[in-house]
């Protein structure tokens, strides 16, 4: 056994609910790094373990701060990381959109859409309405929208709006850029 696979033993013992600091996702990583190969029943019990509870940095978080390029090749201050989601958000969001747009066939833009796809596959009307639904994650500038529906008539839905959508794109949530005069008249008061 590798001190790195016994220090890690010890942190998972201490910290069961992997609120790990980084000093401990550190010594965590070198510890999955290290058993690589390794067939000992302590190495077995640790992979579970830790499959069960990942390292924090590991665990995806929704909205990230720094700098991010979009699909689009748009810098952007931060990034909205739908792979956060859990299976259960994702069909919250297919229920909510199938209470809202009837349709017979849906296809997710690659990558950020395809979750979001498959939560809906099961939810469309049984051919009724021939329509098609394109979905996405995060819509910036809405490229990768236009070149999924390739001229075709279609709908479109996105969880999350960075900016302006096309005509026939509807988001789920929009963010809306700053209004910094209402910041500016808040520290006039």
């Amino acid at each position: 056994m590798t001190n790195a696979i016994e220090l890690a033993r010890t942190i998972l013992v201490n910290d069961p609910d992997g609120l790990y600091t980084e000093e401990s996702e550190m010594i965590l990583a070198q510890a999955v790094l290290s058993m690589q190969g390794e067939s000992s029943s302590e190495a077995d019990v640790l992979r579970a373990a830790l499959s069960a509870t990942p390292p924090a940095t590991l665990v995806t978080t929704l909205f990230q701060d720094g700098e991010f390029t979009a699909a689009s090749g748009q810098t952007l201050p931060f990034k909205i990381e739908c792979d956060a989601l859990s299976d259960a958000d994702w069909e919250w969001a297919a229920k909510y959109v199938r209470s809202r747009v009837p349709f017979s066939l849906v296809e997710g833009v690659p990558e950020g859409g395809l979750k979001f796809a498959k939560a809906l596959e099961h939810r469309h009307d049984g051919g009724r309405t021939g329509k098609l639904l394109i979905v996405d994650d995060v819509l910036t500038t809405g490229e990768s929208m236009e070149r999924q529906r390739n001229g075709r008539t279609a709908k479109g839905v996105v969880l999350f709006a960075r900016g302006p959508c096309p005509d026939w794109v509807t988001p789920i949530w929009t963010l809306a850029a700053p209004d910094t005069t209402a910041i500016v008249e808040a520290k006039d008061v």
